[in-house]
């Protein structure tokens, strides 16, 4: 809900919207409930007047904003046009215990210099919504999903003179494109504002669902629209089988996997453009990582078209990588001294350039023919002869024991002694390893998934001595750089290099003893591959 003092007062803001929502038959009777139960609970209600809102959601055609869990919204209350981003759910919700909604809202008042173009001017905007919605659109264009209009009733509840929350009475109707009534919605929000907290509104909540029988809303009125238009939020496109089992050919199983990955990564194609979960650039970051391992252990089962394109996946891999690792470095800082905060300036500063050339690559023609490329290959079912058409149970245990031999004739190396960038190596083999076994880990069951484990481990380990190297470098950069760092902050660095200085110490130790469990669950996993796959074996 819009609070009366933001952001509609203000150019922008970015906040957590915290608000109990329940269905009501009608204003007048919410009206009577809420102002008996407000009563009750020791809190004067104060009428703010009626509005009328225009709410027009939009996305892209393929639900970029959906897909990355928001929903964009533009509100016109009778004064500037309001754009938001609203996450669609949230910490702490759950309609059903009686916790509020908690949910991230990123507003911006829109230039009056478009009065009835509204659209034209969030793209044209500066705002955190209008650059949000270019990051997230790239090249794609918005269409409007549905209106609501909304005749609300508003009020403040107040405890002492102080104001805790806002209230809203809604009577709102669900247009679609055609401009017809799809359904009808009747809502009560209590929204926690002011000098309110969650813990001072909760008591008037309660009441209202226990005494005064409000039924607490199960959805909001963007999945309410959606269901009474029965619109279908677009997912990832349909790559083809993404299954094996035991009959499968290696082909089979290998493009299986990369349908897999290609779908986790445009999955969170749009999560990593938005860039307030850092964990969907993440795992859009693995999903390339792993579409490059699997084409380099399986390219010979694979059609020419694929291999090809590793070298483009490793492009936008490294562009994803620049941000992760910056994402990284902040993420450390978080309980450090506030001696840190100009290094964490400089850090985020570096996250938006990085940013800046990410999105750059994603909005390029080269990253539209790589998906182009790899979708058309991938829904290319025809099987090719030779390595491809071999029984994967046949041809899978050489191949994984060529990776394993090729990442043990590195681990033999490593010691004290040994550079980082072995150390690095070994970490890419070890990746190589573990998503190759992923491929076929439900062919032989238990002693596979206990190997992935154990390769994770063995991941962690030497992800994190490689995190610490770049942490080093990093630290050593700026404090060389010659910037006007305070005395203050150019010791906290050196205490934090210190750090990371001593995970790089116990990196032999550390290694060895995830080697050597690698090792035995290696020598399970082998007998099973000596035994085939357990019969009925899927996925």
């Amino acid at each position: 809900m819009q609070r009366a003092d933001s952001p509609a007062d203000s150019p922008s803001s970015i906040d957590h919207e915290i608000e109990w929502q329940f269905v009501v038959d009608g204003p007048a009777e919410a009206q009577r409930i809420l102002e008996r139960k407000a009563a009750a609970a020791g809190l004067a209600l104060d009428p703010l007047g009626e509005q009328r809102l225009h709410d027009r959601y939009l996305d892209t055609e393929r639900w970029s904003f959906h897909r990355a869990g928001f929903a964009l919204r533009l509100r016109d209350a009778g004064g500037p046009v309001v754009a938001t981003l609203k996450a669609l759910d949230g910490p702490g919700e759950g309609a059903e215990d009686g916790e509020p909604l908690r949910r991230l809202e990123i507003s911006e008042r829109l230039s009056a210099a478009y009065p009835l173009e509204p659209l034209a001017a969030l793209l044209a905007g500066s705002g955190p919504v209008a650059r949000r919605v270019r990051d997230v659109t790239g090249r794609a264009g918005l269409r409007i999903l549905f209106t609501l209009h909304t005749a609300r009733r508003r009020f403040t509840l107040r405890s002492d003179g102080a104001t805790l929350a806002e209230a809203a009475i809604d009577a709102t109707s669900i247009l679609g494109a055609d401009g017809s009534v799809a359904g009808e919605l009747q809502r009560l929000e209590i929204e926690v504002g002011g000098n309110g907290t969650p813990e001072a509104v909760e008591p008037l909540a309660r009441r209202l669902r226990e005494d005064g029988g409000l039924r607490p809303a199960a959805d909001s009125k963007f999945e309410a629209a959606l269901a009474a238009l029965a619109l279908e939020p677009a997912g990832t496109p349909d790559l083809g089988a993404t299954g094996y089992d035991a009959t499968s050919s290696l082909g089979e199983v290998a493009r299986a996997a990369l349908r897999r990955q290609l779908a986790a990564s445009l999955a969170n194609e749009p999560g990593t453009r938005l860039g307030e979960d850092i964990e969907a650039l993440h795992r859009m970051r693995v999903a390339s990582r792993r579409t490059r391992a699997v084409i380099r252990v399986f390219a010979e089962a694979l059609p020419r078209e694929l291999p090809a394109l590793r070298e483009e996946w490793r492009w936008i891999g490294d562009a994803l990588g620049e941000v992760r690792d910056l994402d990284v470095q902040i993420e450390a800082l978080a309980e450090d001294t506030p001696d840190l905060a100009p290094l964490r300036e400089q850090l985020e500063a570096a996250r938006a350039e990085a940013r800046t050339e990410l999105l750059a690559a994603l909005n390029s023609p080269r990253y539209e023919a790589l998906i182009v490329a790899m979708t058309e290959a991938l829904r290319d079912d025809s099987e090719a002869g030779g390595e491809a058409a071999r029984p994967a149970i046949v041809a899978a245990p050489e191949l994984l024991r060529d990776a394993r031999r090729r990442l043990r004739r590195l681990a033999r190396r490593l010691d004290a002694g040994a550079p980082a960038t072995e150390y690095h190596r070994a970490r890419i083999r070890a990746k190589r390893v573990r998503y190759a076994t992923e491929c076929v880990a439900d062919l032989y069951g238990p002693p596979a998934h206990e190997l992935i484990e154990a390769l994770k481990e063995l991941q962690d380990v030497l992800g994190r001595s490689q995190d610490a190297l770049v942490a080093i470098e990093r630290l050593s950069g700026i404090a060389g750089a010659g910037r006007d760092t305070p005395p203050a902050t150019l010791f906290a660095m050196g205490r934090l290099a210190e750090r990371e200085a001593g995970v790089l110490a116990g990196r032999d130790e550390a290694f060895r003893t995830a080697w050597r469990r690698f090792r035995k669950r290696w020598k399970r996993f082998d007998r099973a591959l000596d035994e085939g796959a357990p019969c009925g074996g899927s996925r």
